[in-house]
């Protein structure tokens, strides 16, 4: 009403479900025009000459701010559809194409000015943290893209439980990820030890984009060359699944994940770069793992030998006991230094120090991931060496806590002091 009607479009796909374009912004209509309400969202102020309705999306026109688009219209679909009146309801996921847009060069991260070179233009954005720990990025000089990844949909009721997920499951209905709300009383710093990014529980409406990766494997962190590379798994295309859990009651959905036709990459081609992406990671997990069991025994083993001073022993003994305590320090260093730079203070600092085995393992990941293609038979190859490398680090360490820590603990007792849990 006392509005001026530029364009007007119903959904090819659902009868009934309305948009009109006006003088002002976007109103949609769920019953053929029987009421209508304005599309909310972050449309600024401005004439709507035209609209396309295009692969689920709704494409406006506006006079003067420029073209934007609605992603995923299947939640005003079910809605006119009359699919969706209770709640909770999981609107079914559409079809999502697998890709991932690998923007380039000097990708920042921190809440300050970022660059990134891409496709010939440098481009200039500020990352921020969203309510649920999502990236956000805001651009300076450039349009936004979609969200990258599966959109799901969920409608919750006023009073929501405190137990909400989302869990993602594969065609066989084995679990690939669980995302759960932020805990209670968990700020921005604080969460409780929960992954994110967080499932958003507000009542009404909710959205959540899976980044379409199984988990990654163990974090170093404080190693500058792999914490911010280290990701897991990109799924392979097929037929999955994601599963709403809103106090007692669950309903799951299925979807389906495509690849580009365009690629002429077969389904075997994909199964085979997933599975040795699954093997490279299981290895990072591992060698990362291992490297964190080095620091915890060493620190137990240099704590012992600053503590033997107020432990009673005689010199001769309290002598002997340091002589090993520097040589397991010196031994199990050893084998950390073969897995990790300990000696990198930046990400740039690979360019400067040798390379070790846990950032090479990282960096074959990205040629796995580089292309929608089967690896290479020089990937394998790379991987294979790789692999034999760290398996004799894990031998000389396993070698080390089987002989050389069981004698130092035979020697502790002896002094009756506590041993090393290893």
């Amino acid at each position: 009403q006392d509005e001026i009607t530029r364009v007007i479009r119903e959904d090819p796909e659902q009868p009934g479900l309305l948009f009109v374009g006006t003088e002002t912004g976007v109103y949609v209509s769920l019953d053929g025009g029987g009421a209508w309400q304005r599309l909310p969202g972050n449309l600024p102020v401005a004439p709507v000459y035209d609209m396309k309705i295009k692969d689920g999306d709704l494409v406006i026109a506006t006079h003067g701010r420029a073209f934007w688009i609605l992603d995923d219209l299947t939640p005003l679909r079910e809605l006119a559809a009359g699919l969706a009146q209770e709640t909770p309801h999981l609107f079914p996921p559409r079809r999502t194409l697998r890709r991932w847009l690998h923007w380039g060069v000097y990708g920042g991260g921190s809440a300050n000015r970022n660059y990134r070179l891409s496709f010939g233009l440098l481009i200039t954005y500020f990352q921020d943290e969203g309510e649920e720990g999502e990236a956000i990025l805001r651009m300076v000089d450039s349009g936004e893209n979609p969200p990258q990844g599966v959109i799901v949909y969920y409608t919750l009721p006023e009073e929501v439980p405190d137990n909400v997920s989302l869990t993602f499951l594969d065609e066989n209905g084995e679990e690939i990820r669980t995302f759960t709300r932020r805990p209670a009383q968990a700020g921005n710093n604080n969460t409780n030890g929960a992954a994110k990014p967080f499932v958003p529980a507000r009542p009404g409406l909710n959205r959540f984009v899976w980044d379409m990766r199984y988990p990654e494997p163990e974090k170093l962190e404080g190693d500058p060359v792999t914490e911010k590379a280290t990701v897991g798994p990109f799924a392979k295309p097929g037929s999955y699944q994601v599963r709403l859990t809103v106090g007692d009651a669950q309903i799951t959905a299925p979807f389906e994940i495509y690849i580009d036709p365009g690629t002429g990459t077969s389904h075997e081609d994909m199964e085979e770069q997933f599975a040795l992406w699954q093997q490279i990671v299981a290895k990072i997990d591992q060698t990362h793992k291992t490297i964190k069991r080095i620091r915890r025994v060493r620190d137990q083993v240099t704590a012992w030998g600053k503590n033997l001073a107020e432990a009673g022993l005689d010199e001769p003994q309290a002598t002997a006991l340091q002589e090993r305590v520097k040589s397991l320090a010196s031994q199990l260093t050893e084998v950390e230094q073969a897995l990790v730079q300990t000696e990198a203070k930046t990400a740039f600092d690979r360019l400067r120090l040798p390379t070790k085995l846990n950032a090479k393992l990282v960096g074959l990941v990205s040629v796995v991931a580089s292309a929608d293609a089967p690896p290479t038979r020089q990937t394998y190859d790379v991987f294979a060496k790789l692999s034999g490398e760290v398996d004799e680090q894990l031998e000389k360490l396993d070698s080390i806590l089987e002989e050389g820590i069981a004698d130092f603990n035979a020697a502790l007792e002896d002094a009756g002091v506590p041993p090393v849990v290893v």
